[in-house]
């Protein structure tokens, strides 16, 4: 297969796309990544995508694809992934310039991505390691640098509140119920139907408990202060 991406690149075969239509396609495929991942939730109250992915626990599309690309150089650099591969990555490495050409092109944001992360795991040299152990330091690092970004945004505070740190997070297989399940996600993402929320929606006149208490219904208060609960 390589051979062939080589040949046909010599050829001119490939019709170069514009950066305008990858970035169109790559569109598409975020959308949908991050529909997905609303429907696992019960998420339809259009949270924002970050909360959404932190509740979840799944990096973005983007970073998913950066660490898919990372491994697959780490496994084809120790030809795991076919001697072709490897080959051609051994060339590219010793190659006096490897800023033109087709490693350049394929090879070169992988590595630059490894030099990214590898200040962030020390303890694991990604170039070294074995492949198991390079799958859960990178994935540690990446989840490191989501983290750092995730608390310095502005956005969704009160997911923030509940989960100040980004990382994977594998939901229950089972559930007793669709509507709570979906209703404790919809809590978590700011977006419970509570008064305070109903109020911003122009949906009631006023935000008071419902129960009387004379203060703001909101997901604070339900939680935390209302011994009905």
């Amino acid at each position: 297969m390589i051979s062939v991406l080589l040949a046909t690149e010599q050829t001119g075969a490939f019709e170069k796309a514009s950066a305008e239509e990858y970035y169109n396609v790559y569109q598409k495929f975020q959308s949908l990544y991050l529909r997905c991942a609303r429907l696992i939730l019960g998420a339809h109250q259009n949270p924002a995508d970050i909360a959404v992915l932190v509740r979840i626990g799944w990096m973005p599309l983007d970073y998913l694809l950066m660490y898919r690309a990372i491994i697959w150089f780490l496994k084809g650099r120790r030809g795991l992934a076919g001697p072709a591969l490897r080959d051609l990555i051994l060339q590219w490495e010793s190659s006096k310039s490897r800023k033109h050409g087709f490693g350049a092109r394929i090879f070169r944001p992988s590595m630059d991505a490894v030099k990214r992360f590898q200040p962030l795991i020390p303890n694991v040299d990604l170039m070294s390691a074995p492949i198991n152990h390079c799958c859960t330091a990178l994935r540690k690092a990446i989840f490191m640098e989501l983290t750092s970004s995730w608390q310095s945004s502005s956005t969704a505070r009160f997911t923030f509140s509940l989960y100040p740190l980004w990382t994977y997070r594998k939901l229950p297989s089972s559930m007793h119920s669709r509507c709570t399940h979906s209703w404790y996600h919809s809590v978590a993402l700011g977006r419970g139907p509570f008064r305070d929320r109903l109020r911003k929606m122009r949906k009631r006149a006023d935000d008071l408990c419902r129960y009387g208490c004379g203060v703001s219904e909101d997901a604070a208060h339900v939680l935390l202060c209302l011994s009905l609960i």
